[in-house]
């Protein structure tokens, strides 16, 4: 039986060109609501996959046994579609388990993100504030709440990869958008860790320490 769903781009699985001449990066959009509908945003999971060319005709069942990158990005908007910067639709994946639960996302990043206390919100709903403040160690694998307009979400998925590859983000700028938008992004990928070293059982949500 199909899947059913009320948006369109539910589970499709997109190519996304980077800058730098870094190539192309791949991404998952999620709608949440759709699972839980209290939720506020969309997601963009950020696949751990990138590529020098262009694979506009690339498999996407391919990404079925990919991982992700970093914890999801909350954002906005639709995927743009004109531009150096468009997005290219590779196909639709059907949505499992885990991308059905809304992420937990932290309130707060900063320039010495080891040093600072946390907000968790919940259900990705600014209303569901856990009533504890977190230390780093408990959050630094979720995102900051900070909803993204997919129109400029590209800059940011080349600072994650930047961080990735062992290039300097900080140094990273672009005449196409503010420098208050790419600090503030800076300092979110500044305030996260590459999931490719956090267990499974603990990705996307709080882990309270003992």
């Amino acid at each position: 039986m199909a899947q059913e769903t009320t948006n369109p781009l539910q589970g499709t699985v997109w190519q996304v060109p980077l800058m730098n001449d870094l190539g192309y990066g791949y991404v998952r959009y999620i709608y949440p609501t759709e699972f839980n509908p209290i939720a506020w945003g969309i997601l963009i999971y950020i696949y751990d996959y990138r590529s020098d060319v262009s694979q506009p005709k690339l498999e996407v069942s391919s990404f079925l046994e990919k991982d992700y990158l970093v914890a999801p990005i909350v954002t906005f908007g639709r995927p743009p579609q004109r531009g150096v910067n468009r997005w290219i639709k590779l196909g639709t994946l059907p949505i499992n388990s885990f991308e059905r639960i809304p992420p937990d996302f932290k309130l707060g990043y900063g320039e010495y993100p080891e040093t600072m206390s946390y907000g968790v919100i919940k259900d990705m709903y600014p209303n569901e504030v856990v009533d504890k403040a977190f230390d780093w160690q408990e959050v630094k694998h979720l995102s900051v709440w900070n909803h993204v307009n997919l129109k400029v979400i590209c800059h940011r998925i080349t600072m994650e990869w930047m961080r990735k590859i062992g290039l300097n983000y900080f140094s990273y700028t672009n005449e196409g958008v503010t420098v208050s938008f790419l600090h503030e992004q800076k300092q979110q990928v500044k305030s996260t860790v590459l999931w490719s070293g956090v267990p499974l059982s603990n990705r996307g949500k709080v882990v309270v320490s003992q």
